[in-house]
Order: C-alpha cells, then structure tokens, then sequence
C-alpha cells in the first residue's frame, strides 16, 4: 500500500488583481486576460441591476437636480417631482409661489436655471421608478437660483393664473393637488449636481413651502357705529406634501485605471474581474483559507460628492458575486453570475483593510480552473453621498491550501 505523504504549503499567495478591462469588439468576445481591452463605461456592455442602473427614486432629506459632467460624457442625472396643495379654498386667492432652498456653498449657482414641469402622473416613493413622468410633462417655464444671504440659496416657483383658477374651482384636497418636475436646462446643465432642502429634511425651517396670497372680506366698526366692509390680504403657507428625486449614475465598473477602483454611490458602484491562479497550485489542492484582501483609500475620495464615513459605528455592506460564464458578450448586454448564493460582507471602515472570506469560491477556481470566470464587488446600498464613492485598492488574493500525494 503506497502511503499518502501529506504536503503543507505553507507559502502564501498575493495575487494583484488582473483588470479586467473589457469592450465589444465586434466579434461579442470579451478576453479579461487581455490589457489591450478597454471599457470606457459599462452600460456599453451591461444591463443589470447589479452593475448597470436605471433610474432610481431617492429622498435622504433633499431632492436633487442637474448634471455631472465628466469631459463630454454625462456620469449623471438628477430630476425631481413634488406635489403641491394649496393651503385656502376659496376664489379670492391672487397669488401663490414655491420656495425651495439649495444646500450649496458655492455661489457659482446664482443666476442658473432649473426648468419647471407639471406632470399629471401619479406617483409615489414606491411606484416613481417605475413611472414614466416624461408622457405627460408640460412646459411651467424656467428659474433662476438666487442668493437669500451669504449662505442660503434658493429656486422661487410662481404659480401661473390656470394653477391659481385650477385650484380656487375645486373644494377637495385630492382636486388641487398638483404635480410638478425640476429638472437642469438641456444645453446649459447644472453640474455638479445641487442638492435642496426636502420636505423629509428634518428641520421644518428648510423644508420646501407654497406661499398663498388671497383676500377676504371684513367689516369693521367705524367711531360712529356704523359699519364699512374692507378687503383684507393675508399670505399663508404650508408644506409641500411630498417630493422625490429620480437619479441615474454611470457605473464606473470598467471603466478603471491603475491599481484602484471604485464602491458605492447611488446606484453601487461595482469591480468586475477575473484572477488567473498559477499552475503551480495543484487541482488536487485543498484550500484552508482563500481570502480577498480589500483596502480602502482613506485620503482619496470624490472631490465634489465626498465618500464613505469612516466610523468605528459605521458598517457598509457589500455583495460578491461568482460569474458563471466567460463573460462572452451576449445580445441582450448582460453579464451572468450566481444570484442564488450571494456573498455578504460588512466592512469595518475604521480600519482601511478588510478581509473577505471566499474558501468556496477559491477551492472551485483551483479545483475546476476551467469553471473559474471571475467575480463581482458591488455595494448592497448607497454609501455617503448618493453620487459619491469611496476608492479602495483593486484586491489582492491570499490563498494556503494544503496538497496530498501519493
């Protein structure tokens, strides 16, 4: 009987990871081994949630407007929505404006525009990403940001006579309530992005607000005792009563250069790659640990959007996910992996590294090289600002692993 020798590697692995870079080339191959490949944005190439995203609904607080501009490309859009009720119900009513102010300390802003929309779609924070607001806008004209003081900025909406006449007819709440749509001028776009105050911020003092100016009738009694009839004029206001942002980001999953990339944002920035395991480690090789080194960059964040919130009390989540094919271009522009077992982490981002478990994953690489397509990092939800991100170092693996010979 031939005895089995039990050999300990004790040599641990670094791998840098491999870019994996990819375009369509026409022929619908991609070659994540190849340095010659190259992305410059994944929607190119990719229409799935995990990596390409369409339009998502948002409201941490503020609405958002404008575009990122990046070069000649625009890496993202935001356009909002808000409903209105007016505060009277009667047909005295002469005026009305919305006041929305804009968190923003760059006074680059006064003077630029926001166009203005009514909408007769119904939505709400659940159905908004699913609603196609553009069928039924209709042109309410254009604002300008102007400045309240040395630090407050704001967007006046003045209510035309229809909205005014629409609204004095009707005695119900859901009859008056009306829908509007901000977006950036086509042609002159806000960038970076703005931010306003929302009717879910937390303080009522910058909350959005509908001011109404309408007359009424009083009588007042006269030093002789008779009577006279005056018209008064008073302004009211109340709340907006709900608004929402719908937002879209360029993935930058491929779209990377040296040795780093890129997680979160609104839509989860992602990584896409593939790690080439040496032949020198023998199939029949049995992992004990197979580990992806992540490192966060502290010092390097977006300059405009910031990054994550590095925090002892801070955890982040993130998704791996395994690829489960060559990463062959395919006609619908999808990209296919293991949705059923999804690995999930939580980073401590008060230490730059973290390490992510994958004995699974690693054993099946070296077990079954051929079956080894690479993998997805992508964050579970949205990290710091919604169009921020946070950079980290592309990953490194560390693998031991024991083989048996006979």
């Amino acid at each position: 009987m031939r005895s089995l020798i039990i050999k300990t590697a004790l040599t641990v692995i670094f791998l840098v990871l491999l870019s994996c870079s990819q375009k369509y080339d026409g022929s619908g191959i991609f070659d994540p081994d190849d340095p010659d490949f190259h992305a410059s944005f994944s929607t190119v190439i990719l229409e799935n949630d995990t990596v390409s995203f369409g339009t998502k609904s948002l409201n941490d607080g503020y609405i958002y407007a404008g575009t990122d501009i990046n070069g000649t490309d625009t890496t993202a859009f935001a356009e909002s929505v808000f409903k209105v009720d007016l505060p009277v119900k009667n047909d005295s009513l002469i005026s009305a404006y919305i006041i929305y102010n804009i968190n923003s300390t760059d006074p680059l802003i006064t003077g630029k525009q926001l166009e203005i929309y009514k909408t007769e779609t119904d939505w709400s924070d659940s159905t908004a990403e699913n609603t196609d607001f553009y069928s039924s806008l209709h042109s309410y004209g254009s604002v300008n940001i102007t400045s309240a003081d040395s630090s407050v900025y704001r967007i006046r909406i003045d209510l035309d006579a229809d909205s005014l006449l629409s609204w004095a007819e009707n005695d119900t709440t859901t009859d008056q309530t009306e829908s509007f749509y901000i977006k950036s001028p086509a042609g002159n776009a806000i960038s970076p992005i703005i931010k306003m105050y929302s009717s879910k911020w937390g303080y009522k003092s910058l909350r959005p607000k509908l001011y109404a100016e309408y007359s009424y009738p009083d009588t007042l009694t006269a030093t002789d005792g008779s009577d006279s009839v005056v018209t008064v004029n008073k302004l009211d206001s109340t709340f907006i009563s709900d608004d929402i942002s719908l937002v879209k980001k360029r993935s930058s999953c491929l779209d990377l250069s040296g040795d780093r990339f890129k997680l979160g944002g609104i839509s989860g920035e992602s990584y896409l790659c593939r790690i080439a395991l040496p032949d020198s480690i023998s199939t029949s090789s049995t992992v004990i640990t197979g580990r992806l080194e992540l490192t966060e960059i502290f010092d390097e964040s977006d300059p405009v959007y910031g990054g994550i919130s590095n925090s002892v009390s801070t955890n982040k989540e993130l998704f791996v996910y395994i690829m489960t094919d060559s990463l062959w271009y395919s006609s619908k522009k999808k990209i296919n992996y293991d949705t059923l077992n999804v690995w999930t982490y939580k980073l401590n981002l008060s230490d730059s590294l973290n390490y992510l478990v994958m004995d699974g994953p690693v054993q099946k690489w070296i077990s079954e090289p051929e079956k080894n397509f690479g993998f997805l990092i992508t964050s579970k939800k949205n990290w710091g600002s919604p169009f921020g991100s946070s950079v980290f170092l592309k990953p490194r693996l560390n693998v031991s692993y024991i083989t048996t010979e006979e």
